[in-house]
């Protein structure tokens, strides 16, 4: 018997996020195991039908005949992005047949909140491998930072860290590459994007390029090109970005919170810092020789993340039982 899926979820393409790159990715894996899969609304939902909902349109529950499961990309008791109050949240996430924690540490706050609510623990897969024979450039630094341009992923703390070093570490040759959304804060992705022109003036030359929001498929290229990853994020319940730059072989540093410093238990070769200033003070002490140890280390790392296909799987025996 064919299974169908409803995604009570935004078109992935509507905006660039994690979350959506998330529920795309999982439905082509959905659909590669024959599961039909069906995109909707809220109000445009079969009740009848299971459905997977996004924690975006989580207040729009309405009870249904079949199975009604939220996969929950962020909570935002652990950092604020819409005004929910802790209590509520809890009591929203209550609502659904099952919870669906895209990492083991969304897992665990929803454990500590008391859901009683089944839950499959299904991190992001990832796609992207490095092309036979690639190797990362060499010194000097090749600096790749990814993420929508919102208070949560300290993208600003970080660029006024750098100010006083501008001059350094451009004169060295170093160049830095952010990719993301301008516009999902307007005002916070303006203030990123003044800060980005001081550093150029105060360095004299064009060593920091904001390279926009591209489109998934364009992210190897990037990587490619790169040859260290930098995460300044606030809170990642997971990190996909963090991951993907890991996967490929490229050493990441990041800075404490939620899950992102446990990319390193998993693997990934790289460095763990409390806060922006404290990689900032690392990165302008870096020398060649230090960095092409670390180098080294991320060519031979494994990092154990799961393929889409697993993913999809740990998905499938949550709602059917079977994969």
């Amino acid at each position: 018997m064919s299974l169908l899926l409803q995604f009570v979820a935004p078109d992935p393409h509507a905006f660039p996020s994690g979350g959506n790159r998330y529920n795309a990715m999982l439905a082509r894996a959905l659909a590669q195991k024959g599961v039909a899969i069906r995109w909707c609304t809220p109000d445009s939902r079969d009740a009848a039908a299971p459905a997977l909902w996004d924690t975006l349109w989580m207040t729009c529950w309405r009870p249904g005949r079949a199975p009604q499961w939220l996969v929950v990309h962020h909570l935002q008791w652990l950092w604020p992005e819409q005004p929910l109050a802790r209590e509520e949240e809890v009591a929203w996430l209550a609502r659904f047949d099952g919870l669906v924690a895209t990492s083991p540490f969304t897992a665990e706050e929803l454990r500590r909140a008391g859901l009683s609510r089944p839950i499959a623990v299904a991190p992001p897969g990832v796609e992207w491998e490095r092309p036979a024979g690639w190797q990362p450039p060499a010194w000097p630094l090749r600096l790749l930072w990814s993420g929508n341009f919102i208070p949560r992923k300290g993208l600003a703390e970080w660029l006024e860290a750098l100010a006083p070093h501008a001059s350094g570490l451009a004169a060295q040759g170093h160049r830095l590459t952010l990719l993301g959304d301008a516009r999902t804060d307007s005002a916070y992705g303006q203030h990123c994007l003044r800060l980005v022109g001081k550093l150029n003036r105060a360095a004299g030359r064009h060593w920091v390029r904001h390279a926009g929001a591209v489109a998934a498929a364009r992210v190897p290229d990037f990587l490619a090109k790169a040859n260290l990853f930098v995460s300044t994020s606030r809170i990642e319940t997971w990190g996909m970005a963090i991951a993907e730059a890991a996967a490929f072989g490229l050493p990441v540093w990041i800075c404490r919170g939620g899950f992102a410093e446990r990319h390193i238990e998993r693997g990934a070769a790289g460095r763990v810092f409390d806060h922006a200033e404290a990689l900032v003070d690392r990165l302008v002490q870096l020398d060649e020789k230090a960095f092409r140890r670390l180098q080294s280390a991320a060519l031979g790392a494994r990092p154990d993340y799961p393929t889409w296909e697993a993913v999809a799987s740990v998905v499938m025996r949550a709602l059917w039982g079977r994969d």
